[in-house]
């Protein structure tokens, strides 16, 4: 009898982060399962590793020759026999809740063939970095996924029929081929819901950075291209073009300010303000907002991006000290608001102290919001 659900696992060289990844599933509330490792040519002992735990005989180990990521989730989706399937990457982990809760979430929303949770993030030794909602964040529409990537693999479930009816990955695209699935999903009319809970971990590496960077770039431009490239699109979403792909650049200058390229960030702000020139002016909160906000990279907490993105504005940006202020302390407050859902660990009350004070020494009119101050005293009574 066929599975309900597929749970596809690529992985490379990441035998010490495979097995806790294939553990997570065996750790799941709902058992109807079956789990396809479809290893991408790993040299690190993978397959001996794997070997224990194949007397389950709800795992496939499925060796190929390297043929990069993309390429081994297609694979893994073409031999799946559940009518749904899950993508988890080999360094990521499942909660034990979260195949259960999104085939909840599908039987309250019966016409969706996507649904999208919650995760948390990791750094490389496992402590958490923050959570992140995307419900909160906005719509499921196309033109909400061009100027933001609600999902990872790991926090979705996907109706089979409708991840080959748009192909899949494409295995052209590397460091955005998510963002590119997505977008199709979202371009071909794929009913998309949420499941509002949080359903995986998701591990930030330190890496390569440049290299991951410069691959996320071309990744990403290349998803973006695609979905303006296509005949017929309607009017309203053509127009959003010169926008989206101002906002790309916008992202991509923050995690280049986080990863210490400051000089590859001045060219994508610069890019971003040609395309878009409302970014300097009616959008100019909402762009110093975004490239104040703290970041995670790697192994190392959030990083905050006030001090070294603001010596290096453009001067179309730095005109407006006012709203670099006003960023400065909502990027602090919503990581005082992140922390809210994880009060009880030891780094939160240092976090939301240095927040707070951070916030209201940019913007003292937040002293008059009572959700921070709830938080503040939160915190402070869960350390006491």
């Amino acid at each position: 009898m066929a599975p309900l659900v597929s749970v596809i696992i690529p992985t490379y060289n990441r035998r010490r982060y495979l097995l806790a990844a294939m553990d997570s599933v065996l750790g799941q509330t709902l058992v109807d399962w079956e789990l396809i490792v479809v290893d991408d040519g790993s040299t690190d002992g993978t397959a001996e590793g794997v070997q224990p735990y194949l007397h389950d005989g709800r795992i496939r180990y499925v060796p190929q020759p390297n043929s990069r990521q993309s390429a081994a989730r297609n694979h893994g989706a073409r031999l799946a026999q559940g009518d749904w399937l899950a993508f988890l990457d080999s360094d990521d982990c499942y909660l034990p809740v979260a195949l259960s809760e999104h085939l909840d979430a599908l039987r309250q929303q019966p016409a969706v063939a996507l649904t999208i949770g919650g995760y948390e993030y990791l750094d490389d030794q496992g402590q958490s970095l923050g959570e992140r909602r995307p419900w909160n964040e906005s719509g499921l529409a196309l033109a909400d996924w061009l100027f933001n990537c609600l999902a990872m693999p790991g926090s979705v479930m996907i109706r089979r029929d409708w991840f080959s009816r748009v192909q899949g990955f494409d295995s052209n695209i590397h460091g955005a081929d998510d963002w590119d699935l997505f977008l199709r999903l979202a371009q071909a009319g794929c009913p998309m819901g949420w499941t509002k809970a949080m359903v995986c971990q998701y591990r930030q590496h330190a890496g390569s950075l440049m290299h991951q960077l410069a691959q996320h770039r071309q990744g990403a431009l290349s998803a973006l291209d695609k979905v303006f490239r296509q005949p017929d699109l309607p009017p309203d979403i053509e127009a959003l073009a010169p926008r989206a792909m101002a906002w790309a650049h916008v992202v991509l200058a923050r995690m280049c300010f986080a990863g210490g390229f400051a000089d590859a960030a001045a060219l994508d702000l610069e890019q971003a303000l040609a395309l878009d020139p409302g970014l300097a002016d009616e959008r100019n909160a909402q762009l110093l907002e975004t490239l104040l906000s703290p970041v995670l990279l790697g192994s190392q907490s959030q990083i905050d991006l006030a001090a070294i993105v603001t010596p290096h504005l453009p001067p179309a940006l730095r005109s407006h000290p006012a709203n670099i202020r006003r960023a400065r302390a909502r990027a602090d407050m919503a990581a005082l608001f992140r922390w809210s859902s994880q009060i009880s660990q030891p780094a939160a009350w240092p976090a939301v102290r240095r927040a707070f004070w951070d916030g209201m020494r940019q913007d003292p009119g937040w002293l008059r919001n009572r959700g921070v101050w709830s938080i503040l005293f939160r915190a402070w009574a869960a350390h006491l």
